[in-house]
């Protein structure tokens, strides 16, 4: 609702309450759903048909899954709805962000920090828990890695953690999250409103970002030892390309 009060914000779920938390604050809405790249692709053409800048493009969509499980596209759940499809989606606009000088926010998580990601095979987790903490540090990396590539072009990326709040996230998950979503542990948790404040803050003081840098309170954080590891950064770019079947420039 901030970001709405005084420009054309347009919101993507995968819910029928995507239509009404659109109407209630005046912005655009499209349905996608990120476990089908079909949809996302569709996606890109309908915004690129639309809207002839993009100054910003916030990526945070994300799922908590109770079991692993494979998408249509062949890809291990968590990774395609967290990470792949934004991946996919934020290149396919590439050309129209560069050409607006856009900025580019990730919703990452300090479940990162409990990941074991696999440079070589980022689908390897075994466990919902650990697949959830991979797919969050890819959209760190993700950040960290556009930040790299295009900041020359005038486009700017970072990354953030909101938080554990109190919202319906993974509530009928089954998950160890929608567990603790629907227990007393939820009256400790943050409200939506204080885990969208740094979200707000970077999203209306782009000058004041450390490019590709991960944020925690509105202040740059610490990451995991691949998070600040360029080399692997680089070769989980050209492995995501190839499971994605795209070439980026």
């Amino acid at each position: 609702m901030a970001l709405a009060k005084h420009n054309t914000v347009v919101i993507v779920g995968r819910s029928s309450t995507t239509k009404d938390v659109a109407v209630s604050i005046g912005a655009d809405f499209y349905r996608t759903d990120y476990a089908d790249l079909k949809t996302v692709r569709k996606l890109a053409a309908d915004l690129l048909k639309k809207y002839p800048l993009i100054d910003l493009l916030i990526n945070n969509a994300g799922g908590a899954m109770r079991s692993m499980s494979k998408t249509k596209d062949g890809f291990e759940r968590t990774i395609q709805v967290n990470y792949l499809a934004q991946f996919l989606l934020t290149e396919l606009l590439m050309e129209r962000l560069i050409k607006s000088k856009a900025a580019i926010i990730n919703t990452s998580s300090s479940a990162h920090k409990i990941s074991h990601l696999r440079v070589e095979n980022i689908e390897s987790a075994r466990l919902p828990m650990i697949a959830y903490g991979n797919s969050k540090l890819l959209d760190l990396i993700h950040a960290k890695e556009l930040a790299r590539r295009y900041s020359n072009k005038g486009v700017d990326a970072v990354s953030f953690h909101p938080g554990v709040l109190a919202t319906n996230f993974a509530s009928s998950s089954g998950s160890t999250f929608g567990i603790m979503a629907n227990s007393f542990i939820r009256k400790l948790l943050k409200t939506p409103e204080q885990g969208a404040d740094t979200l707000v803050w970077l999203a209306t003081n782009r000058k004041l970002w450390e490019d590709g840098a991960y944020y925690y309170k509105r202040q740059t954080s610490s990451t995991n030892y691949i998070g600040s590891d360029v080399d692997s950064h680089k070769i989980i770019w050209n492995s995501t390309e190839k499971l994605l079947d795209i070439s980026t420039k």
